[in-house]
């Protein structure tokens, strides 16, 4: 299977792409600077190339979008999360609906931020949206990957909560006040 990855040379793109190759697939990583990656059995793209490779490949998962982690959310870095994630939707979306040969399936990336601040709420996808910061992203990243027009191409919208690895991601984040012995309940 040829699956196409944007956001595959993040924390949860890299870990996915080892899972794919392992499996046999075909792994062709979108990203904005294809020459400064090199993994045995990858093919790298350029965002331009995004409608060429489009009638060829069966699954595009994306999961590009600025990582939550990096910095204090000022108004600027707000602005980046969130166009970050619209901008790469919706040139997928748009590179699909021109495609002649269309993938099978649609992976977006979500998360379950969508929901907001719910505290021991049990949630399914049947509940609405939270009205924080995180939440507003979601809706409007869900959105944009849902003017997906070929009812033929399965959208699946992954809400995909906090990773937790020790190696990168958010949980290197948080264990920084714990091993300063400032942590608390999260």
């Amino acid at each position: 299977m040829h699956i196409l990855i944007t956001g595959g040379t993040g924390f949860i793109g890299n870990y996915l792409v080892n899972t794919l190759l392992s499996r046999g697939d075909t792994v062709t990583v979108v990203t904005r600077t294809p020459g400064k990656y090199k993994k045995k059995g990858v093919s790298y793209a350029k965002w331009d190339d995004l409608p060429a490779l489009m009638d060829s490949v069966d699954v595009v998962i994306n999961l590009a979008g600025s990582n939550l982690f990096d910095n204090r959310w000022t108004p600027s870095v707000r602005s980046t999360i969130l166009n970050s994630r619209i901008k790469a939707t919706s040139s997928i979306v748009h590179a699909i609906n021109a495609s002649t040969n269309k993938p099978k399936v649609f992976i977006s990336g979500s998360a379950v931020g969508y929901y907001g601040p719910r505290g021991a709420d049990i949630l399914d996808e049947k509940q609405p949206p939270g009205q924080d910061f995180l939440a507003k992203v979601c809706v409007a990243w869900e959105h944009e990957a849902q003017k997906l027009d070929d009812p033929t191409v399965r959208l699946v919208l992954a809400r995909i909560g906090i990773v937790q690895q020790t190696d990168n991601g958010a949980l290197q984040k948080m264990l920084i006040p714990f091993k300063l012995y400032g942590g608390g309940p999260l």
